[in-house]
């Protein structure tokens, strides 16, 4: 009797609340509010003071300030879908997955119009409309090469032009070599 007049002593200092506070209802040995480590999520057994940090988005060692061990790499917005990321628009996370779709990682980082999927770093440059398709500044300044022929003719002229380097306009083309061949009409 004497033990159990002890124990009901020293039962009122243990509320109903206090007792809840110190279970462990996910089995991973880290009850919420102990001086063991408080488990910040105590619904899943893999949160908890000592676990490893992963790159996932979640902080799993209940350490606000080592969410996914520390590990961060610029994504950037790719808002035209052409592959190619706008390198003003960045967000940083441990893995593409983590930010979602749409992003890309920094070496395509290169979009000079986000904002248009026929304006990106590898797209081909239309000669003389004045906007630049690949990015590389030069806003659709072209040199013409190649073979041109008239079917139906009563002759042939194939030949190569190119434009000066300083011509603003085609008044300036010349022709690197020509061939006349007669049809014998």
């Amino acid at each position: 009797m004497r033990g159990l007049l002890f124990f009901l002593v020293a039962c009122p200092f243990v509320g109903k609340g206090d007792l809840e506070d110190r279970l462990d209802a996910d089995g991973d040995s880290f009850p919420m509010g102990t001086d063991v480590g408080e488990d910040c999520d105590d619904t899943n057994p893999d949160i908890h003071p000592m676990a490893e940090e992963i790159c996932d988005g979640i902080d799993n060692d209940c350490n606000p300030d080592t969410v996914d061990g520390g590990m961060s790499y610029p994504f950037y917005r790719d808002a035209d879908g052409d592959g190619f990321g706008d390198p003003g628009a960045v967000q940083t996370a441990c893995d593409a997955s983590l930010v979602g779709s749409g992003w890309v990682e920094a070496e395509l980082a290169t979009d000079c119009d986000d904002t248009d999927g026929d304006i990106h770093p590898e797209a081909a440059e239309v000669c003389g409309d004045g906007v630049d398709q690949n990015c590389d500044t030069s806003h659709g300044d072209c040199d013409l090469a190649g073979s041109f022929s008239l079917e139906g003719a009563d002759a042939i002229l194939t030949a190569e032009a190119a434009w000066p380097e300083n011509s603003p306009n085609r008044l300036g083309m010349f022709f690197l070599a020509s061939t006349w061949r007669s049809l014998g009409m």
